[in-house]
């Protein structure tokens, strides 16, 4: 597949998402051919991005994730590059995994956790519906969620494309919902977790240093995640594909 667009920074800078735009698409299906011109978070570009776990360079774990939205739904894609493929037998942040982590407080409420949401291109007897882990970010509630993904797997065998749209309606907490026109920028980070053998992670990569950091306490310091900064009105569509 063709590089979607240029490829911003992978840590601490604000990533900047853009609508969708009027009479623009995207097909909730796993080819990310309409996400051309769409800047990137690269990871797995050094050793400073691997936050847990062990890592063998590029060729072991890594990738681009973009990020798009309407007024409905945060869009989320990723080109990972992973050497082997696997689905967690049991959660599903323990196998293969595309994450984002969100604070729609900006960290004004240190008492709330953020949300995270992590999606695996391998969803369990290949029911879609069972392919998205969400729950606050060190709190293991499990929220409903009407997220949908979508994946296809490399045709080398390299690794995998994955979209998802994410409802912002899911993400509401204490009578808030991340809205992007009028919030403008939320608290985010995003992270790629490898597996290779299903039952743990072998490692994880993420835009910033805040989670599973000891120094941080895990996601309690919201002030060190990334901006994710929305620009654009909200326009365009989403579909989702069978």
């Amino acid at each position: 597949m063709l590089a979607h667009g240029s490829v911003a920074s992978a840590s601490w800078q604000p990533y900047v998402a853009r609508s969708v735009g009027a009479g623009n698409t995207i097909t909730i299906d796993g080819d990310l051919s309409d996400w051309r011109g769409v800047p990137g978070i690269r990871l797995g570009t050094d050793e400073a991005q691997v936050v847990r776990g062990s890592w063998n360079g590029a060729s072991d774990l890594s990738g681009t994730v973009y990020l798009q939205w309407t007024s409905e739904y945060l869009l989320v894609a990723a080109d990972v590059t992973d050497d082997v493929g696997v689905l967690s037998p049991g959660r599903i942040d323990n196998g293969d995994s595309v994450g984002i982590t969100l604070d729609i407080f900006n960290g004004s409420r240190p008492d709330l956790q953020p949300f995270l949401i992590e999606m695996t291109p391998y969803p369990p007897g290949g029911d879609w519906n069972q392919s998205v882990l969400f729950r606050y970010a060190i709190v293991w509630q499990v929220l409903s969620s009407n997220a949908v993904v979508r994946a296809q797997t490399k045709s080398d065998g390299s690794g995998y494309y994955l979209e998802a749209a994410i409802p912002f309606s899911d993400l509401t907490r204490d009578g808030k919902t991340l809205d992007p026109v009028a919030d403008r920028s939320v608290f985010m980070s995003v992270i790629l977790t490898d597996s290779d053998d299903g039952s743990t992670r072998k490692s994880v990569l993420q835009n910033t240093r805040t989670a599973w950091n000891p120094v941080s306490n895990w996601y309690r310091e919201p002030h060190e995640f990334t901006s994710l900064i929305f620009r654009g009105d909200g326009a365009g569509e989403v579909k989702i594909a069978d």
